[in-house]
């Protein structure tokens, strides 16, 4: 008889199925992240046509807006030099009255030290009618002082300043 030695054959180890929970575990993960990028697509889709929507069944509202004030009832604006430039306050009233505001008064300030362009709002008209006033001239809101005064016949006192040069309203002028 003879004896044979069996040949031992290698081991494998089961590693096909280490493989496979690791292939299904990210297989899982990529099915929950696109899962998860559907739904948010639709959470987007379903926000950006519910305003789509939203818009198309609510009227716009759109402000009203006049370019200029009714001829029944103009701003009145009173125009002191406070720089001391002769003619300056003459040149802003010729460029009010074209606006349709009512100068009612052009002359010099107490002084002429006027660094910066001041606007007295006296409290008598809209404010919206106010900020279109202060946007034309081109004067900050810092600059723009409410002082009710009723001895004075203008709704607004603008005060030329040293500084009208820079404005916006001048700029225009020239």
């Amino acid at each position: 008889m003879s004896t044979r030695k069996k040949q031992s054959k290698p081991v494998k180890r089961n590693t096909s199925s280490k493989k496979k929970s690791s292939n299904t575990l990210l297989l899982s993960v990529k099915q929950n992240f696109n899962l998860f990028f559907i739904w948010a697509l639709v959470v987007v889709n379903a926000v950006l046509i519910s305003s789509f929507v939203h818009k198309l069944v609510t009227p716009e509202q759109t402000p009203t807006v006049t370019s200029d004030f009714t001829i029944d009832d103009p701003i009145k604006v009173q125009i002191l030099n406070g720089c001391g430039v002769s003619g300056i306050a003459n040149e802003f009233a010729e460029l009010l009255e074209r606006k349709k505001y009512k100068v009612v008064d052009v002359g010099n300030a107490p002084n002429w030290d006027y660094e910066k362009t001041v606007i007295i709002n006296r409290e008598r008209k809209e404010r919206k009618y106010i900020d279109k006033f202060q946007d034309l001239i081109g004067v900050t809101s810092e600059m723009v002082y409410r002082i009710q005064n009723d001895e004075v016949e203008s709704d607004i006192t603008l005060i030329i300043g040293s500084d009208y040069e820079s404005l916006k309203s001048y700029r225009a002028l020239q």
